[in-house]
């Protein structure tokens, strides 16, 4: 019971977040987006879903730096999104320097995404040209940021369900079981 409602648990995360990733990208107009969930030990995040331009190599599984990275542990411990207008040359940002430069990063907005009220991860709305993002998009990004900690925290709560009720289901039938 338990390895299929994995399963499918992180089949609806991945959609979701690759979802987001897709709308992020366009309603900012920008070439790339990366949702990435922090790792079990908080000191990086993993890539798990992603949209990109052409040309750039996908980047799920590896791990962005997130301890030591000023910007975002603030994020992370705020709440609150946050930009880096020159990612390679900012200095706040040197830990995770290697993986901006690979990926060609110029700008990039740093999105929160707070489950249950606790970080779980982050969005990287990134371009590899200079791109101020205005004080009206970091609003919108602070909606939908917390839009998508809520739609992934009903995602987390809907697959607990399923799980409980399948484990009932097994427990009733144990004949099934095998």
């Amino acid at each position: 019971g338990d390895d299929v409602a994995g399963l499918v648990i992180a089949a609806n995360e991945k959609t979701l977040l690759q979802s987001a990733c897709r709308e992020l990208a366009a309603g900012f107009d920008v070439p790339e987006t990366t949702a990435a969930l922090l790792a079990e030990d908080g000191g990086a995040a993993v890539v798990v879903a992603e949209a990109l331009y052409a040309g750039l190599p996908s980047a799920v599984g590896e791990r962005i730096p997130v301890r030591g990275v000023e910007p975002v542990e603030a994020v992370l411990q705020r709440g609150a999104p946050m930009q880096g207008e020159n990612a390679a040359d900012d200095p706040r940002l040197a830990p995770m320097r290697a993986w901006l430069t690979q990926r060609r990063t110029r700008s990039v907005l740093f999105l929160p995404l707070i489950v249950a009220g606790e970080a779980a991860g982050l969005f990287l709305v990134s371009t590899p040209e200079p791109h101020p993002f205005s004080l009206a998009d970091l609003s919108l990004a602070q909606t939908i940021s917390a839009q998508l900690g809520q739609a992934l925290e009903n995602v987390r709560l809907h697959q607990t369900t399923l799980t409980h009720a399948t484990d009932l289901w097994l427990l009733r039938n144990p004949a099934t079981a095998m």
